[in-house]
């Protein structure tokens, strides 16, 4: 994992409540929050500063769906096993990294959310989708599945600015 790019300073802001978002992790490395967030989410922000630090927005923006994906599943999986209170966030991509570890048993959860997030960030959607097709090989589906599971896992792909 790359070392933490958080400039050490949390703020708190209210008015994140009102566009419903708990926290965030500025570009600055500043966390933003409002004051009613769980350990959980702040988990969430600092795993982000040790991953989408490392880039630019723009590279964000175009893979924000296997960022966030890749942080909330690592952050549940943390919260899971040291007992934190955690408000989870991203179900419906998370629940595709869930079902893709049970389907081809990558390790436990933890092990999978941490090979996953320690790929760097404009490369992870591609690992993935080649682990992926190589475990789709190996086992031999049809032709059906196996479209089908790439088709699946293809809602992690690209993110806000059309890129990927």
């Amino acid at each position: 994992m790359n070392p933490s790019k958080w400039s050490g300073k949390i703020v708190v802001d209210n008015s994140l409540a009102k566009e419903k978002i708990l926290g965030e992790k500025r570009w600055s490395c500043d966390i933003t929050l409002n004051d009613t967030v769980d350990n959980g989410t702040i988990w969430h922000e600092m795993l982000h500063s040790c991953s989408a630090s490392y880039y630019d927005k723009f590279v964000y923006d175009g893979h924000k769906k296997i960022e966030e994906a890749s942080v909330e599943f690592l952050s549940q999986q943390i919260c899971t096993k040291e007992n934190i209170i955690s408000i989870q966030s991203y179900n419906h991509l998370v629940n595709r990294l869930r079902v893709l570890n049970e389907k081809f048993e990558y390790g436990t959860d933890l092990e999978f959310a941490k090979e996953l997030f320690n790929v760097p960030l404009p490369l992870r959607y591609q690992w993935l989708e080649d682990k992926v097709d190589e475990s789709l090989r190996t086992m031999g589906v049809s032709f059906e599945d196996f479209n089908e599971t790439i088709q699946f896992i293809q809602e992690l792909k690209g993110g806000e600015n059309g890129r990927n």
